[in-house]
């Protein structure tokens, strides 16, 4: 829950927060809504809140930013950028109407009286993300499940930020009567609950010379790991496990390099395995067979079916393992070309 309301307390201020609404910019918990009061929620054949357990007794709340209330930015007022973790909250966005846009800022410079800001990203509302694997990275900042309950986004922070006081602020564009809620805006990873094992981090730069070239961070709203150059594999990978990320969708096919890997494009970055790492071409048969080896998933595509867009995270090569062939029919003997 973003935070909590006292009953009978509409007009009392949100701690931290600020919403600009005409000469109003403080956030009352007015702007608050119980989850099992979302419209979106009582639908009949939405069993969302059934599926995560949600307890009505113990609610949780959301901010309601409507172009139709007027209540269109928020503003999370001045705090420190942890050393890292990606930026992650929580969208509900019924409609496919507007753009919700996402902005980081800093304090004036001397001499000047404003804050500076800067747009971190732009999660269109109105585009729904497609069920192809090639369109993962397009599909990041389009709605998938946050048509249905809370979808989770993460925005990468630059170094620069780290340490530094800022303020965050999501702003609400439509020219149609448009709602969106959001939840839990934060800096850690629900995957990362228990810790980060290695004590990962990411780092932009390339793998030599990178201090992190066998210990990457890679956070991504399904699951969070540790990506090693070396090995070209997972250290680790570490995802939540519950109702509420499982469906029916499942999607059988081929493993795509991870396109959010730094410096992807130049020779001497991190390395972009895929499927065909795992095949050899065969000028006999004109096309591509086994080495011998199976292309096993780290975090089960089983684990991911609420959404196509959750499922095909699966099939990035960073979530990629090589697992011994079981098909007695393959050869797993020295002819192959490694």
């Amino acid at each position: 829950s973003i935070a909590q309301k006292v009953g009978g307390q509409e007009n009392n201020a949100i701690p931290g927060w600020s919403v600009v609404k005409g000469q109003n910019n403080h956030a009352s918990q007015q702007h608050l809504i119980a989850w099992h009061e979302i419209t979106k929620f009582t639908e009949p054949n939405n069993n969302y809140l059934d599926r995560i357990g949600y307890d009505s007794s113990k609610p949780n709340y959301a901010f309601k930013l409507s172009t139709k209330d007027k209540a269109t930015k928020i503003v999370h007022n001045n705090f420190v950028v942890p050393e890292w973790g990606d930026l992650r909250f929580n969208l509900l966005a019924p409609e496919e109407a507007g753009k919700l846009k996402v902005f980081i800022e800093t304090r004036p410079r001397p001499g000047e009286i404003y804050w500076q800001s800067r747009k971190l990203k732009e999660i269109d509302l109105s585009q729904n993300a497609r069920n192809e694997l090639k369109e993962y990275e397009q599909n990041l900042y389009k709605i998938g499940f946050g048509r249905t309950g809370f979808e989770t986004f993460q925005i990468p922070i630059d170094d620069k930020y780290r340490g530094k006081i800022v303020r965050l602020s999501f702003q609400l564009e439509s020219e149609e009567d448009t709602t969106v809620y959001l939840d839990n805006v934060f800096f850690s990873s629900v995957h990362l609950k228990f810790g980060n094992p290695s004590e990962a981090r990411f780092d932009s730069r390339k793998p030599k010379p990178n201090p992190y070239s066998q210990n990457l961070l890679i956070e991504k709203p399904q699951y969070a790991l540790s990506y090693n150059s070396v090995t070209k594999t997972p250290n680790w990978v570490s995802w939540q496990v519950n109702p509420s990320w499982i469906g029916g969708e499942r999607r059988a096919g081929d493993f795509i390099a991870d396109p959010t890997l730094p410096n992807r494009t130049s020779p001497d970055g991190w390395p972009q395995i895929s499927g065909r790492d795992y095949e050899y071409f065969d000028p006999k048969a004109n096309g591509y067979l086994s080495l011998g080896l199976d292309k096993g998933h780290t975090i089960p595509s089983g684990d991911r079916t609420r959404h196509f867009k959750d499922n095909l995270a699966t099939f990035l090569g960073t979530n990629l393992f090589p697992l011994p062939h079981t098909d007695p029919m393959v050869s797993t003997s020295a002819s192959f070309p490694f």
